[in-house]
């Protein structure tokens, strides 16, 4: 992936994928340095191609093993502060 992209591994994502196939929109939490941050991203499927084959491999090799259906595309499209306090909310890209 590049700096506005996040992929996530489709393993057992039924009922979310469901979801996401009628608004194709997700947001992620986290934190970093302290502080919180909300991720807006658009999404989209992938079952070939080098992120498919990159995230198969993650999610099929190693001591525990999963499906790894598909690769999940994370496009950001706004990122927001989740801390509380001065600027909570502050839309920051």
């Amino acid at each position: 992936a590049d700096d506005e992209t996040l992929v996530v591994s489709d393993n057992y994502l039924n009922k979310t994928k469901a979801n996401l196939m009628e608004n194709p929109v997700v947001a992620f939490n986290g934190w970093a340095d302290g502080k919180s941050y909300q991720i807006k991203c658009r999404v989209k499927w992938e079952t070939t191609g080098p992120r498919y084959e990159q995230i198969h491999k993650m999610a099929t090799t190693g001591t525990r093993q999963f499906p790894g259906k598909a690769a999940v595309v994370c496009v950001v499209e706004e990122v927001f502060q989740g801390s509380g306090g001065e600027g909570a909310g502050k839309k920051l890209a």
